[in-house]
């Protein structure tokens, strides 16, 4: 039955890392560990997909849209701190949205694919103009 609620309250993409013979302590930690791992690039694109959903579907209910988006804000954080500068980075992604600066959206994903928790990535505004990014040492 847990393992049913563990299956149900995840995205399919991840459904291989459950394992049914292990239960569901083990695969709660393989899930939480595989989503730690993924880094501050996948949180930042969680969190601009919740930020750029948008409640003008009058398909889909008001109330799955609003559980959407609060599911993908509760995934982000639990992938780990969300800090000052990654956040900073995502809304400096969301306001590059215009195709003439994909150059720059590409130096930013990168650098937080590059980015780890002993050299985070950081943002620097002033440097958006000739491409480059920063990251601590």
């Amino acid at each position: 039955m847990a393992i049913a609620a563990l299956q149900s309250a995840i995205n399919d993409s991840l459904h291989d890392l459950i394992d049914y013979e292990k239960g569901v302590r083990r695969s709660y930690d393989a899930l939480r560990e595989h989503c730690q791992s993924a880094g501050p690039i996948r949180q930042v694109a969680i969190i601009r997909q919740a930020l750029s959903t948008s409640y003008c579907s009058p398909s889909e209910p008001l109330v799955a849209t609003a559980n959407n988006i609060c599911m993908l804000i509760d995934t982000a954080f639990d992938m780990g701190a969300i800090t000052r500068d990654l956040f900073k980075c995502i809304a400096l992604l969301n306001g590059l949205s215009d195709k003439s600066y994909e150059s720059i959206q590409s130096t930013i994903s990168c650098a937080l694919s590059d980015s780890t928790s002993e050299s985070p990535y950081t943002t620097e505004p002033k440097s958006f103009g000739s491409s480059r990014t920063s990251r601590h040492s």
